[in-house]
């Protein structure tokens, strides 16, 4: 018989999980002296508590090897296999985790020096005639479908553009959904209406701060970062809605490492 220091000594398991795996009766002693309450653990025991221990490094818990000591191996088996798939799926979780955490890693590498890259220019917009749609999109990839609705009645018809199309967005913030955005088409035209679009006068900009991106819309975050640091660092504040002038868009390449697009964002000095 082992006194539960030793015990614990053999099997490297601490007298405080021995006691408390004796309280919840998960592993109890060989015997118990009954005027100093003193545990004593047999060598048989040693191969019992090993089980324990391997069900625990293996996920299960206390309770669920309390319940498998009891079971059938066919129980303990379907048991493992449970827990097998549950493995599966976190190890699925955390390959999809560390693919983000690789992705993340070589954008900060390139980060500073795509930020280098941009220039910020202030310039004024003059006024100009559109066509176009003003819709509340679910959010900002459907833009691709309110240029279709725009660009689909336009292409059956001959249309003098004025310039290449833009995007102008309204909400004051980001949104994940419902986005108040209108997509515009300019146009050199003396008629009221254009293929059922309506022609109206797009007011133009005092002062915009402006840059140009050149690659895929999905890095246009890099952009709009960089611009509204200017905008910060110089003492301006926003005093309109954004623009996005598509001066190169997929229409017009074959690869969005090609596409162009200048942001045009309305500024004022900070009074």
């Amino acid at each position: 018989m082992f006194k539960i220091g030793d015990f614990s000594r053999l099997s490297q398991v601490t007298v405080k999980a021995l006691r408390y795996y004796d309280d919840i009766g998960l592993f109890k002693p060989s015997y118990i002296e009954i005027l100093s309450g003193y545990r004593y653990y047999s060598a048989e025991q040693m191969s019992d508590l090993n089980r324990i221990i391997a069900l625990r490094n293996l996920g299960f818990s206390l309770e669920q090897v309390a319940l498998m000591k009891e079971m059938p191996i066919s129980q303990i088996r379907e048991m493992m296999i449970n827990r097998r798939e549950q493995i599966k799926k976190q190890l699925e979780h955390e390959q999809e985790r560390l693919l983000m955490i690789e992705t993340r890693l070589e954008i900060l590498e390139r980060e500073d020096v795509i930020m280098a890259d941009y220039d910020v220019v202030i310039k004024q917009i003059q006024s100009q005639k559109v066509i176009g749609k003003r819709s509340v999109i679910p959010n900002y990839s459907s833009i691709h479908e309110l240029f279709s609705a725009v660009c689909e009645p336009l292409a059956t018809i001959k249309v003098n553009y004025a310039g290449p199309p833009l995007a102008i967005y309204y909400d004051g913030e980001y949104k994940e959904k419902d986005v108040d955005v209108e997509v515009v088409m300019p146009v050199l035209t003396e008629d009221k209406q254009v293929a059922g679009f309506m022609v109206r006068e797009l007011p133009g900009i005092e002062q915009a701060a402006c840059l140009i991106h050149r690659g895929s819309f999905e890095n246009l975050h890099f952009a709009y970062s960089a611009l509204m640091k200017w905008v910060d660092d110089n003492g301006y504040q926003i005093a309109g809605p954004d623009r996005e002038v598509y001066l190169v868009d997929p229409d017009e390449c074959n690869s969005p490492d090609e596409y162009v697009t200048e942001l045009q964002l309305p500024i004022e000095k900070v009074k």
